[in-house]
């Protein structure tokens, strides 16, 4: 069977969808025989999916990519992977023209469905983590140490954040790690903000880390924050809980489904809440014990199992 997978061209940055792709393409090179050829496709140009090899197989496309696609309706069987967030997800093109919709949790599907109606053929495999770097519970964790992973990014919060932490006392440190060109404008509006706040030294921008180093930040720090509003699942949220980091959460979708109570905390995206939460974690008025969570013990052989019996279940349809 021929599968021609068509991914956004990000300039090397992983996205938590990104990740995903990526996982699963490495995944199906590894245990099946099919022909995987992968198409990067710059965002911001049109193109014609029938120009992407033979009309047999499958086509997995990126759903970030659907306002750009010309699908040709008559080629074989299309696959959409949509990795939200929701806002994007519903600007892209109606989901009825593919057969099959990918979703990575039931989270985005049902909020999909309050906008859109009934949702065509649709498949949930949630994303895993490598377990081999995010496992173990430190002991002695530093509260004052706060950590936030994912590409910088307006739809992650990152300005909600340094809001709340605007003359906030006590010795306290943030790191970002995320890659910092998907948008510099938004990237370079943060860095001149943390200098307005005079918080160059306790705010850090790291970039974009490999996942050994992002290991090593989530077992030293004592707080996590997402702060992005809305996320359909949250990989790096996953990977804090697999090493028992406490979390603040910020984030609608997924996350709420999962995130529980001993895990940390579920609190609005906005600067004035963030802060009385900071405060109070501060003043260790706030406390969890975030044990290990079965979410957050699924693997990436997981993921790519699920697709291979998912393909394999269509290759035998065909």
């Amino acid at each position: 069977m021929n599968i021609d997978i068509l991914l956004p061209h990000f300039h090397g940055a992983m996205t938590g969808g990104n990740l995903y792709n990526r996982k699963l393409i490495t995944y199906l090179r590894k245990t099946c025989q099919w022909d995987i050829r992968e198409h990067s496709i710059p965002r911001g140009r049109i193109f014609k999916t029938r120009n992407f090899g033979s009309s047999a197989g499958i086509l997995l496309v990126d759903s970030i990519l659907n306002p750009l696609i010309d699908l040709d309706k008559d080629q074989r069987c299309r696959i959409a992977i949509c990795h939200g967030p929701l806002g994007e997800a519903l600007l892209g093109e109606n989901l009825s023209h593919y057969d099959f919709s990918v979703f990575p949790g039931h989270s985005l599907v049902e909020d999909l469905r309050k906008h859109r109606g009934e949702i065509p053929k649709h498949q949930v495999i949630a994303p895993g983590i490598d377990h081999d770097l995010f496992h173990g519970v430190p002991l002695d964790r530093p509260r004052n140490l706060w950590v936030s992973v994912g590409s910088v990014l307006p739809e992650k919060g990152y300005h909600i954040v340094l809001e709340a932490m605007k003359s906030l006392p006590g010795p306290w440190s943030y790191h970002i790690i995320g890659n910092k060109n998907l948008c510099p404008t938004y990237a370079d509006e943060l860095k001149v903000r943390v200098e307005q706040l005079k918080l160059t030294t306790r705010i850090k921008f790291h970039g974009e880390l490999d996942q050994q180093q992002v290991a090593q930040w989530l077992r030293r720090a004592g707080l996590y924050i997402a702060a992005a509003p809305y996320e359909s699942h949250g990989i790096a949220i996953q990977e804090a809980m697999a090493v028992g980091l406490p979390i603040m959460n910020c984030a609608e979708g997924a996350p709420r489904s999962y995130l529980a109570e001993h895990h940390g905390w579920h609190v609005k995206a906005s600067a004035p809440v963030v802060r009385r939460f900071l405060q109070e974690w501060l003043a260790e008025r706030v406390y969890c014990d975030p044990s290990q969570s079965s979410w957050a013990s699924r693997t990436w052989a997981d993921v790519g199992s699920d697709w291979l019996n998912f393909l394999e279940s269509l290759d035998g349809e065909g």
